[in-house]
């Protein structure tokens, strides 16, 4: 039920952690916005750059949105920067990305274009490659397949491999499920790792009670085969059924 800024603010929030584990201690990591989904977040988080307090004759690494690189009230409206990482490029609109290309020197551009397309409230363009900068440019630039996936295991990843992915795909992930005790539910198996139960109930459009019961089952099912709750996640596209 996340509202799309709440989506872009979530994947700098990722980004800025996995610079925090990976980069020295003495190089700042920071997070320049009014939205802090985490309180206890290992990212430093500042309304404005003057909070922040970056030394600009050293290295540092700043998140931001691309509207809040031109907010006068971020601070952020007068400084260039020397690189700028567009993550989640694919839904990146043109006119989003240039904002943030006008900011720097270089750009790094990472996305999937097999993946969702930028969310819009108004009509889409009639030319899809102009949906978004990822697409964009990939028609006339060389681009670097990233063919590890640490998302899924072999299961979950062969479908998408094959049908998007031309089998390049190398499958970093291999945790099984493994329940004790062991349930025979054929969803709760630890293979194969891809099961689709349907059902035929006419009336399902935006909620199915039916489906929520299963998913409940399932859930304690798991809970009872020594998950924890944390390593448990149900996704559903519709705002009614997940309420």
């Amino acid at each position: 039920g996340d509202k799309p800024i709440n989506l872009l603010h979530r994947a700098i929030e990722h980004a800025l952690r996995a610079c925090r584990l990976r980069v020295s201690p003495k190089i700042p990591v920071v997070k320049i916005s009014r939205t802090c989904l985490d309180p206890d977040s290992p990212v430093a988080h500042f309304e404005t750059l003057d909070e922040a307090a970056l030394p600009f004759d050293e290295p540092f690494i700043l998140g931001a949105t691309p509207h809040n690189l031109w907010s006068n009230s971020s601070g952020l409206m007068e400084q260039h920067f020397d690189t700028v990482l567009l993550d989640e490029a694919s839904q990146l609109t043109i006119i989003l990305a240039t904002l943030a290309m006008l900011r720097a020197e270089k750009f790094l551009f990472f996305g999937d274009h097999c993946q969702l397309p930028p969310v819009r409230l108004g009509p889409k363009p009639k030319n899809p490659e102009d949906d978004s900068i990822f697409n964009k440019l990939r028609q006339s630039s060389a681009a670097t397949l990233l063919t590890e996936t640490w998302r899924l295991n072999h299961d979950l990843a062969e479908w998408p491999s094959a049908t998007f992915y031309g089998n390049r795909l190398l499958v970093r992930h291999d945790r099984q499920l493994a329940l004790a005790p062991a349930s025979d539910h054929p969803a709760l198996q630890a293979t194969p790792g891809f099961v689709a139960i349907s059902h035929d109930e006419q009336k399902s459009s935006t909620r199915s009670p039916g489906e929520a019961e299963t998913a409940i089952a399932l859930i304690l099912e798991l809970l009872r085969g020594g998950l924890a709750p944390s390593d448990i996640a149900v996704v559903t596209p519709f705002r009614a059924q997940a309420s």
